[in-house]
């Protein structure tokens, strides 16, 4: 028997009880916004001023909190509508969705790779290694992302 395929729709409903902001395709499309910044200026946005050297003079803090602003800003106004287009999700309800809060957010946490959420993901990873070798169950198909904040995974056919 041929493995049967399993598609999902984009957009899809936000999932319940959290709103449209964790929709997990969100936070892909602000990741790759963030990668594109990184592959221009050669840093992840957050990460300007980290050293010291370049923060400007003030009250503590006050330097890395003007950088995360300006990196959120060159984020949102440039790297997520690319990173929207990229995807073929410029001017559609998901684009909608996309907020200000969720460059910030990608912004403020600079790159972390938070040890719980690669341990589920890498969960994941393992089981459909399982099913694919086992040739018992259906695999994902094509895309799985999962938002850590809200703990809701969701597979896209991009």
């Amino acid at each position: 028997d041929e493995l049967a395929e399993l598609q999902y729709d984009v957009p899809e409903e936000p999932p319940a009880g959290h709103g449209k902001d964790h929709v997990p395709l969100l936070w892909m499309v602000v990741v790759r916004a963030c990668e594109l910044y990184q592959a221009e200026r050669g840093v992840y946005p957050g990460g300007a001023g980290l050293d010291g050297g370049d923060a400007p003079p003030g009250p503590p803090g006050a330097g890395e909190t003007a950088a995360l602003a300006a990196d959120a800003d060159a984020v949102w106004t440039t790297y997520v509508p690319a990173a929207l287009a990229l995807y073929g999700l410029a001017g559609t309800e998901v684009g909608g969705w996309m907020r200000r809060a969720h460059a910030e957010e990608a912004v403020r946490w600079f790159a972390a790779e938070v040890h719980a959420v690669a341990a589920v993901v890498g969960g994941v990873a393992a089981q459909e290694a399982v099913k694919l070798i086992t040739k018992q169950y259906v695999p994902i198909n094509n895309t799985y992302v999962f938002n850590g904040v809200a703990s809701v995974g969701s597979v896209y056919k991009l």
